[in-house]
């Protein structure tokens, strides 16, 4: 006799500490436009959450938002040797994506803010040009995405800040 598969609800509830689940459909293009307002030095009070910070300005260098591929081997668990088993077959019916800020620094929950205000924009309840409002504030930015799904990758400490030695 076959043993039992795992249903797709196991596997969402193995992976969801690790994703955050929008169950409205995004205009992915409208975000990806509203990052490129975000690349430049700024003022990110707006998209923060704590706004005492002695310099609120932050350089973002580059801004992105990627499609990943659905496979079986892209979900790897922290502390598990195998990835959590989604074939393509009776695989959620869902897209992935990802959003990469790399800047100077960022306030305490400018990302989280950025990806609830770029859903807000994916949801067309904002325009990809209304960053610029928020960022001056004089409107306000999304909620706070929540902490599941977002994390740091890779600090590079003073290596992307210019130099001021000759």
């Amino acid at each position: 006799a076959d043993s039992p598969r795992p249903t797709p609800s196991w596997r969402v509830k193995e992976v969801s500490p690790y994703v955050w689940f929008v169950h409205e459909h995004l205009d992915i293009e409208r975000m990806r436009e509203a990052l490129v307002h975000l690349v430049g030095k700024h003022d990110f009070r707006g998209l923060a959450i704590d706004t005492s910070q002695k310099n609120p300005e932050r350089t973002i260098f580059s801004a992105s938002l990627e499609e990943l591929p659905l496979s079986a081997d892209l979900f790897a668990l922290p502390g598990q040797d195998a990835a959590v088993e989604w074939p393509a077959a009776d695989g959620p019916q869902c897209r992935l994506f990802a959003v990469k800020l790399v800047g100077d620094g960022f306030l305490r929950h400018m990302i989280r803010k950025i990806v609830g205000t770029l859903k807000l924009v994916g949801k067309g309840q904002l325009g990809p040009d209304d960053m610029h409002a928020i960022l001056s504030r004089e409107l306000e930015g999304g909620p706070a995405a929540p902490a599941r799904g977002l994390w740091s990758r890779k600090v590079h400490g003073h290596a992307l800040r210019p130099s001021t030695h000759p």
